[in-house]
């Protein structure tokens, strides 16, 4: 694991304050959400999941191709899920923008820790009430349509570890250089809390003016 020390200051102060605000917003939004779910919606063995990720959870086998599911359970769409997939790459320092404009922009120096994985999703967002600001079909490795950030911090009440591992869907701030979008822009965020053989789920969340949530789940597809 990369020392956090060594982040670039801004970026880790403006990441501290973003990812705790966002996990405790998306807890207490599955915690109604849960509450009012429609049970037709759900898809075998995908359900809500009530714990949070462990703190020693191992998330070194991501890479590869999965089968997405998001279904809603808070906002106008309610009830209902969209289907996709999802493609997951071990992040590199050797990784460079596919853009020939940007070719020669190089990962943050903590990619292979705070940013284990990129890559891209296709999915219908908008059946499910979630948006994002960004093209998450995008699969530039360093501004990619799907990023993973696995963050941990101090609960500044509790002064106890705390851990978020995130897929960040078509979001302004998906991209390994070291520039920081300030303000808030749509994206659907998914927090992984479990990770089995094949397989990880959790809860996600999109928007912040009329936000929208519900769980998912993520089944990797054969070769």
């Amino acid at each position: 694991m990369t020392d956090k020390s060594s982040w670039p200051l801004g970026r880790h102060k403006e990441h501290i304050r973003r990812r705790f605000i966002r996990t405790i917003v998306l807890a207490c939004f599955m915690t109604i959400g849960c509450a009012q779910i429609r049970h037709p919606a759900s898809v075998a063995g995908c359900a809500p999941i009530r714990d949070s990720l462990a703190l020693d959870a191992g998330i070194d086998e991501l890479a590869g191709s999965y089968r997405l599911t998001l279904i809603s359970n808070q906002g106008s769409r309610s009830g209902r899920k969209s289907l996709g997939t999802l493609h997951l790459v071990r992040t590199d320092t050797s990784d460079r923008s596919s853009d020939p404009r940007f070719a020669h922009t190089r990962p943050t120096k903590y990619v292979d820790g705070y940013m284990p994985y990129y890559g891209h999703a296709r999915i219908d967002l908008n059946a499910v009430g979630a948006s994002a600001d960004q093209d998450i079909t995008s699969l530039d490795p360093i501004y990619p349509g799907v990023l993973v950030t696995d963050f941990r911090a101090i609960n500044p009440d509790t002064q106890r570890p705390w851990r978020a591992v995130e897929l960040t869907l078509g979001g302004a701030n998906n991209r390994r250089d070291d520039l920081v979008v300030t303000g808030w822009a749509a994206a659907t965020i998914l927090l992984i809390q479990n990770v089995i053989a094949n397989e990880f789920s959790g809860s996600w969340t999109s928007g912040d003016v009329d936000p929208v949530s519900g769980f998912f789940c993520a089944r990797r597809l054969a070769n």
